[in-house]
């Protein structure tokens, strides 16, 4: 059986791809490591992760483990926590429970006071959407009977929400776009680097972002034949995000 040599440039999309392993999995070992990172080849240019091909690659993984450190330390830090406030002072007599029995009392009138103007003001913020929806429907039906100019207006003038592309990552790195993503106006769609070879592209996306190092050129001609507007993207996850962000910007 011939023994498989992976190429320059199959080396330098495994360790790349290890890099996201590491932010993933930070105490996962250098072999498992080097076994996920390897799924961004083709499949019959996978081998089996030895103690031996470990060894070969160290300096190369232990780069990429500190890549992924560096990286890991400039993702924004969660809010602080609030701390809990200080329990109430030790009872000493009857006095102090009549005290706490009175201050207990007015907090509890104070909750339900505040219950009860958040009530009031959500009524009053709904029925005033509600006046503002009926308003604008009535408004926005006689601006498109207006005739300007001999023609009609449009229908409506609102921006579709885009629908873009990403081919190449895995499905762990898929995950973490479509989170990263979930609460901007965009429809996202993932294919991996074998899935793009076979499987039929979307119709109607506006754009479609191919992780080139991890890609044959055979899928993005299949890609670059449905959708108008293709990104090459050279780097990692991060250099996605950027071209994402710009095209969501500038729509280009």
């Amino acid at each position: 059986m011939t023994r498989t040599v992976w190429t320059n440039e199959e080396k330098t999309a495994v360790f790349a791809s290890m890099i996201d392993v590491f932010i993933e999995q930070p105490l996962t070992t250098n072999r498992t490591a080097m076994h996920h990172a390897q799924n961004v080849l083709v499949k019959d240019r996978r081998v089996k992760i030895t103690d031996q091909r470990v060894h070969t690659y160290k300096a190369r993984i232990e780069e990429a483990r500190t890549t992924a450190k560096a990286r890991v330390k400039n993702l924004p830090k969660p809010a602080p926590v609030v701390a809990e406030p200080a329990p109430p002072p030790q009872l000493r007599n009857d006095t102090d429970i009549g005290v706490l029995f009175a201050a207990l009392v007015d907090r509890l009138v104070e909750q339900v006071l505040d219950k009860v103007q958040i009530r009031l003001r959500a009524q009053v913020h709904d029925e005033v959407d509600n006046q503002f929806d009926a308003e604008y429907a009535k408004r926005n039906a006689e601006f498109r009977r207006v005739k300007i100019d001999g023609g009609w207006l449009i229908d409506s003038a609102k921006k579709p929400r885009p629908s873009i592309l990403v081919v190449g990552l895995l499905e762990s790195q898929a995950s973490m776009v479509a989170t990263q993503y979930r609460k901007r106006d965009v429809d996202l769609w993932f294919l991996t680097a074998d899935e793009a070879k076979s499987r039929v592209i979307r119709q109607n996306l506006d754009a479609a972002f191919l992780m080139t190092k991890f890609i044959s050129h055979a899928a993005q001609d299949r890609v670059r034949a449905v959708v108008p507007v293709v990104k090459l993207v050279n780097s990692g996850m991060h250099s996605l995000s950027q071209e994402i962000d710009r095209f969501l910007e500038e729509g280009t």
